[in-house]
């Protein structure tokens, strides 16, 4: 099993000297495992210790730890949601576009049908920037083509991307 130890870092304005900062942090086994709104939230791998030598004729002891034991678990933050998503604000003087849409569900197994709200920023040539999708029945799709949703707990879906908002 794997221990990591977790750190929050703000990240400076200026992209090059976030580039020199993650390097520098990466150079120490430091890895992000999300970037949001200025801030880095980064996870190291625990090196466990391992005795150097043991005598033969020693007999190891082993003491059980004082109270619960306990994985150290990542930084508390809030959870992205649609919701707190709508702040994305697309570069509109490099042609980027905020579209907010409802899915309906295409295809799949035969589920309750649901609907996911999606919100996509695309550049001027419609490629996606970033997307994020709610989490409807205890699931969630991702968005890798603009209109679509990914096969997700059996089914997929579909939303109108001309609903630019």
């Amino acid at each position: 099993m794997v221990n990591w130890t977790t750190r929050v870092t703000p990240l400076p304005d200026r992209l090059d000297d976030r580039e020199a900062l993650l390097k520098g942090l990466g150079a120490d086994g430091w890895e992000p495992f999300s970037v949001e709104n200025g801030i880095a939230y980064l996870k190291k791998t625990l090196v466990p210790t391992v005795p150097t030598a043991v005598s033969v004729n020693s007999m190891p002891v082993m003491h059980a730890p004082e109270g619960p034991l306990t994985t150290p678990s990542p930084p508390s933050r809030p959870l992205l949601t649609v919701e707190n998503a709508m702040v994305w604000t697309p570069d509109t003087t490099r042609g980027e576009k905020r579209l907010v849409s409802l899915s309906s569900q295409n295809s799949g197994i035969a589920s309750t049908a649901h609907a996911h709200r999606v919100l996509v920023i695309v550049c001027e040539k419609g490629k996606i920037i970033r997307s994020i999708v709610d989490d409807v029945q205890g699931h969630l799709h991702a968005v890798t083509m603009l209109g679509t949703l990914d096969e997700a707990d059996g089914h997929v879906h579909t939303f109108d991307p001309s609903l630019l908002g």
